[in-house]
């Protein structure tokens, strides 16, 4: 007569199990019986005892031997294979049938059925509020209690593991220990031995660990807890415990003896810890994230003055170099710093092969030499490139670590050698870029991206330009990229870049793509590495050839960041035709990349006479200033081709080059733009065109073409192509 309402009481618990699901879900937290042979493993047995029958809250039960995964934390039901049985015992409870005890396991304040999971969920869903058990208690070296998850059973078994190492149970069963981040146990027991070994100190003899377990818990520990309570810290920090705040208040204490000569007391210790820290949590952790995470930031706080006062100690740095002033804001990198100095030691010692006789170098020494040598000049790029500005809250030591860091990140990434200053710009571009271009990289096709704004390069590597009136006296192209194909033709690029790296004393980074992973170890690219690595010897320039698999323009152009000029074998130039157009590699290199590009089309050029095609644009104006650099490094002839198509004139050209004394041919011309450019460079033997890139509007120029694109089509010596 029940049946209707046994399968109802089944369907409505399943129901609530699913709701229960849902909200698991959505807050994160376990649903899951805790499995009692896991949990068992996880904690050292001290003995069982059995208990016989009792009466146990049914809200305490948490897990099952055998069934934990047949129902969920609150024992609903997950499984329609549990019908049959569930409805029985719910039917029974109906006919008032006496069912036998179920059988459990007692850990601590909680219990894991051995027997009777169906009983036990037929009483939760009945609001039943306690049980008959025949229960077993399982002694383990702490407490388990109902609000316990899983993710809490590392947390106990790290407590756990101290209790049995320091014998705490036994020598004080009172005593709770319990920390937030299980790592910190180690640092507790570092306590406890430092105690003892100033315990031997002080009476002159070993002192056994028991007894420096009690001294310690007795003399150092309960007196700074009663302190930390007195003081209302508990209330002030809701989410450390007492022994997370022994440590930070003890070790606070520690630094202000040590790092400032104070002998605080506990109390001005505890004092000063919640008056400086009182609003850290609300202040500096954003809402979800851990407070293990919290308590790292803080710890990090606490121990970087202690670790700067003993950097500045080690350096001597307050006499030898009394203005150089050297913070960092995050813990454990002063060591770094110190390794730093330690390494320019070493090679300080190599250069003055004094290693042989055996006479080291002074480390005040080396402090000095690495100020000067190594450490100084970055912190001028760094100020030079204004970067603290992108990272507040920084230091320029912090910087200085960081940029080093990136570097060699880089140079194992990219498999080039990159200099601190490129990896200073590459950190603040990295910084500052903008979600939108992330958006349109991501949506545009690569050639209708319009690219970096003109000058973006000059800004970034250079200062002076054509509005500028510092001296030409920088090196303009440093650092080449170079692109090897695996044709015979894509060698003149290489040849060519040769060529200008001699002049300009540069170096070459190669970079040869190929379809796949497995490709880079191939015979064919090695035979490429070992070609590009010969011709650069007999060059006698510093080239290096990174190997990587990829899409060419786009690898070309992110790379781009990292050089001052691009040189590319133009084997096909960009199609006249729209839509072919808008798949050209060429382009899209030319517009994402940011930096000039050395298009090489059939013939290797000597790059002594430079015609400079000039309509007065924003790209022309970056042409006129490559153009100008290149006359004054390299001594080559130059001409300057206004084409009078909207009555432009050269008064912006001249009168930048007699500014800074560079002789140069000025001609005035009409006609098509591209066809006056080509004949005017045949006709005066120019071995060198340069022009401004691509204009700003990119689907025009998919569709109608673009003087650049005409100009690549049928000149044979290198176009540099400005941005």
């Amino acid at each position: 007569m029940y049946e209707h309402f046994v399968k109802e009481d089944f369907q409505r618990a399943v129901r609530k199990g699913f709701w229960r699901k849902i909200n698991a879900w959505l807050t994160g937290k376990n649903n899951e019986l805790l499995p009692y042979d896991e949990v068992r493993q996880i904690f050292p047995l001290k003995g069982q005892r059995y208990l016989g029958l009792q009466t146990i809250p049914v809200e305490n039960i948490i897990g099952s031997v055998g069934r934990y995964r047949d129902f969920d934390r609150a024992f609903t039901p997950v499984h329609a294979r549990t019908a049959p049985r569930w409805m029985s015992i719910d039917m029974a409870q109906y006919n008032d049938i006496r069912l036998p005890p179920i059988e459990v396991y007692k850990i601590g304040e909680v219990y894991f059925v051995k027997d009777g999971n169906h009983r036990v969920s037929v009483a939760r869903e009945r609001g039943q509020a306690f049980i008959d058990a025949y229960v077993i208690e399982i002694d383990i070296p702490v407490t388990l209690t109902p609000d316990i998850q899983p993710d809490d059973l590392e947390q106990k078994r790290a407590y756990a593991e101290f209790l049995e190492q320091s014998n705490l149970l036994t020598l004080r069963p009172d005593a709770q220990l319990e920390l937030t981040l299980t790592s910190e146990y180690p640092r507790l027991t570092e306590h406890i031995h430092a105690h003892q070994w100033f315990m031997g100190k002080q009476q002159g003899q070993n002192i056994p660990y028991e007894t420096a377990v009690h001294s310690w818990f007795e003399n150092v520990y309960l007196p700074l807890v009663q302190t930390i309570r007195a003081q209302d810290l508990p209330k002030t920090f809701p989410h450390y415990t007492e022994t997370d705040l022994y440590l930070l208040v003890s070790e606070y204490s520690w630094f202000l003896r040590e790092a400032y000569q104070e002998d605080k007391t506990l109390r001005l210790a505890a004092d000063s810890f919640a008056q400086k820290y009182a609003d850290w949590p609300a202040r500096k952790v954003a809402g979800n994230l851990a407070h293990t995470l919290q308590n790292a930031a803080w710890l990090d706080h606490l121990i970087l003055q202690q670790e700067r006062a003993y950097f500045l100690e080690a350096t001597a740095l307050p006499t030898t170099l009394p203005n150089a002033y050297l913070e960092l804001t995050l813990p454990g990198k002063y060591e770094k710093l110190l390794e730093h100095i330690r390494v320019h030691r070493w090679y300080m010692g190599e250069q003055q092969n004094r290693q042989d006789i055996f006479i080291p170098i002074p480390f005040t020494e080396a402090v000095k030499s690495w100020y000067h040598k190594v450490y100084f000049p970055l912190i001028e790029i760094i100020r030079a490139q204004k970067a603290l500005v992108y990272f507040p809250g920084r230091t320029e030591t912090d910087l200085y670590l960081w940029i080093l860091d990136h570097r060699s990140r880089l140079e194992e990434e990219l498999g080039w050698d990159i200099t601190p200053e490129t990896a200073a710009t590459d950190l603040v571009e990295r910084q500052t870029r903008r979600i939108s271009e992330e958006i349109a990289d991501a949506l545009l096709p690569d050639s209708l991206e319009t690219g970096p704004k003109p000058g973006r390069w000059r800004r970034e590597r250079l200062e002076s330009g054509p509005g500028g009136g510092e001296p030409l006296n920088r090196r303009t192209f440093t650092d080449l990229l170079v692109s090897v194909g695996a044709s015979d033709r894509d060698w003149r690029a290489l040849d060519q870049a040769l060529v200008l790296a001699r002049q300009s004393k540069a170096h070459i980074h190669g970079l040869h793509i190929v379809a796949t992973e497995a490709e880079i170890q191939s015979v064919s690219a090695q035979a490429i590495l070992a070609e590009f690595n010969q011709r650069c010897i007999t060059a006698q320039v510093n080239g290096k050839l990174a190997i990587r698999a990829g899409q060419i323009a786009r690898t070309v152009a992110d790379r781009a960041r990292f050089v001052d000029l691009i040189v590319l074998p133009l084997n096909h130039p960009p199609p006249a035709q729209g839509l072919a157009r808008l798949v050209s590699g060429f382009r899209a290199i030319v517009r994402r990349a940011g930096r000039p590009v050395l298009a090489v089309p059939e013939r290797v050029s000597p790059l002594n006479k430079i015609l400079l095609a000039y309509n007065g644009m924003p790209r022309a104006d970056e042409g006129l200033y490559l153009a100008a650099r290149l006359v004054y490094e390299w001594q080559a002839e130059l001409l300057v081709l206004t084409v009078e198509e909207n009555g432009r004139s050269l008064d912006r050209a001249r009168s930048y080059l007699e500014k800074h004394t560079l002789p140069a041919t000025y001609l005035r011309a009409t006609g098509s733009v591209d066809e006056v450019i080509l004949h005017t460079a045949e006709t005066h033997n120019a071995n060198l065109i340069v022009m401004g890139g691509y204009g700003s509007n990119p689907v025009m120029e998919v569709m109608l073409g673009s003087t650049v694109e005409k100009v690549l089509s049928q000149y044979k010596y290198p176009v540099l192509i400005s941005t």
